[in-house]
C-alpha cells in the first residue's frame, strides 16, 4: 500500500483547532464528526478515522510572561524571555515560574502529549513587537 498525500479543507468548531492528525480517536479524545461538529467519544470505535480535534488554547489577560512551554516532565513553565530548546528540556535566559492551574491560577493549560514538549512553545500573542 502507498501513501499519498492529501489536502483537505474542513471547517473547525469555534473554540477549537485540529492536531493535524487523522486516526481512530481514543476515548475522551475530540474529533470532527460527519455534521462538521466537535464528538467526544463514550466508546472505543476501534474502526472509524476521524480529524483530531483539541480545545483551542485562549492566552489569559492576567499572564504578562513572554512565553509559555512545557517541559518533558509535563510541567508548563511562563517566562520572561523566550526559552530556547536545549536537548533535555527548555533553556530559561530569563526569569521562569512553574505553572500549574489551582485556585491561584485561573488557567487552561493546553493539552499537548508528553512526547510533543519540544513542540510546546506559546509566545504570547498579547505582546507587541519587540516587547520582551
Amino acid at each position: 500500500m502507498s501513501k499519498q498525500k492529501l489536502e483537505i479543507e474542513v471547517e473547525v468548531p469555534e473554540g477549537y483547532e485540529l492536531t493535524g492528525e487523522y486516526r481512530v480517536p481514543e476515548v475522551g479524545e475530540q474529533f470532527i464528526n460527519s455534521l462538521g461538529h466537535a464528538n467526544l467519544p463514550e466508546t472505543g470505535d476501534t474502526v472509524t478515522r476521524r480529524f483530531i480535534l483539541r480545545k483551542k488554547f485562549v492566552w489569559p489577560g492576567w499572564l504578562k510572561a513572554v512565553a509559555i512551554a512545557m517541559e518533558p516532565t509535563q510541567n508548563w513553565y511562563a517566562s520572561s524571555e523566550t526559552p530556547t530548546l536545549g536537548k533535555n528540556g527548555w533553556l530559561y535566559n530569563g526569569q521562569c515560574q512553574m505553572l500549574k492551574p489551582s485556585e491561584l491560577f485561573d488557567i487552561d493549560l493546553p493539552d499537548v502529549p508528553k512526547e510533543k514538549w519540544r513542540e510546546s512553545l506559546i509566545l504570547n500573542p498579547n505582546l507587541q513587537e519587540g516587547e520582551e
